[in-house]
């Protein structure tokens, strides 16, 4: 199968796979310089927009590692960041829901991860009731315990504990999404 970049180049399977890989290390690169550096001017200064974009995409959304990688800088990307532009803060809530929906867990996981970052100040409660992601997190509450046990042998060490940190952060959220 073949591939077109918006110049009309055509890339084989291979070369898809080769740049979806390169773009999973460089991706990967940039979220460890952000962690490090834990400077939220430097998560500020990147582009939202192509984030969202980026994971956005069928063939990255299928890629485990990417999209987790996505996911956690459109996390730190949003968190605490009260200037955002409203449609922005939509586009990452359906975003995030639609992440939510996947049958992979290690991206459900993600996915709940990011949404606590971005939505856990009260900035964008607008957003959080107008989308209703309270009622799809109780939902997630009930079906992901059941999930993790069907596919943890599915997942490796490092996938299942990012579930079990998401699930265990999931009923603190929605007990704290519930009081404010």
């Amino acid at each position: 199968s073949t591939w077109a970049l918006s110049g009309g180049e055509l890339l084989s399977s291979g070369e898809l796979n080769a740049l979806e890989s390169n773009l999973g290390k460089q991706l990967q690169a940039l979220l460890i310089i952000i962690r490090e550096a834990r400077e939220q001017e430097l998560t500020r200064r990147l582009d939202g927009r192509l984030l969202v974009t980026l994971a956005s995409q069928d063939h990255i959304s299928a890629s485990r590692s990417i999209a987790g990688t996505l996911l956690e800088l459109i996390g730190l990307r949003f968190a605490h960041d009260i200037n955002a532009d409203i449609t922005e803060i939509e586009a990452v809530a359906e975003l995030l829901l639609t992440y939510l929906r996947s049958e992979n867990l290690a991206i459900n996981a993600s996915a709940l991860s990011a949404l606590f970052d971005v939505f856990g100040d009260t900035n964008y409660d607008s957003v959080f009731a107008s989308r209703s992601i309270l009622d799809v997190l109780r939902l997630a509450e009930d079906a992901f315990p059941k999930k993790f046990e069907e596919l943890k042998s599915t997942l490796t060490k490092a996938e299942r504990n990012t579930c079990r940190e998401a699930f265990e952060n999931l009923r603190a959220f929605i007990k704290y999404k519930q009081q404010s």
